[in-house]
């Protein structure tokens, strides 16, 4: 294991949430830590109801996001080889997305760039209302062989 640490993305978004949740999860069984970043283009994002009622559902504080000015897929990447991260998790759609049936352009750019594995998480794998990891689809292959892979 290169790294010690899985790497989220967040706009706050449900998909933000989403990967978050999958992130813990994986993080449990590899007995590494999540760290989670949000790249900004406003200076007072922070401000935004979303933010809040976003870090309350993720039972996490504002100091324990890693914020950072810039694109997100650009700080998302670098942040993750320069910290030498395990993996990158990221939401397949953010605030962003508007096409259901293709990955959006911030995930579309880091899997195209990154060196790093990443996970692209879809939001609508259910309601993540507590802390408790998602029941994981056995069956599916993609799903084990990435785990056994990292």
């Amino acid at each position: 294991m290169s790294g010690s640490s899985i790497l989220v993305g967040t706009d706050f978004s449900d998909g933000a949430m989403s990967a978050l949740m999958e992130a813990r999860a994986l993080a449990m069984r590899l007995g590494a830590a999540v760290r989670v970043l949000h790249a900004f283009a406003h200076p007072d994002w922070s401000d935004h109801p979303a933010v809040g009622r976003w870090l309350a559902r993720a039972r996490l504080k504002l100091d324990d996001v890693i914020a950072v000015a810039g694109t997100p897929w650009i700080e998302l990447t670098r942040h993750g080889l320069e910290t030498d991260a395990l993996m990158l998790c990221i939401g397949s759609h953010g605030t962003g997305g508007f096409q259901p049936l293709l990955p959006g352009s911030t995930t579309t750019r880091i899997l195209a760039r990154t060196t790093l594995p990443v996970l692209v998480v879809r939001p609508d794998r259910g309601s993540y209302s507590s802390m408790e990891p998602m029941q994981r689809n056995t069956n599916s292959r993609i799903t084990q062989q990435k785990t056994e892979n990292v």
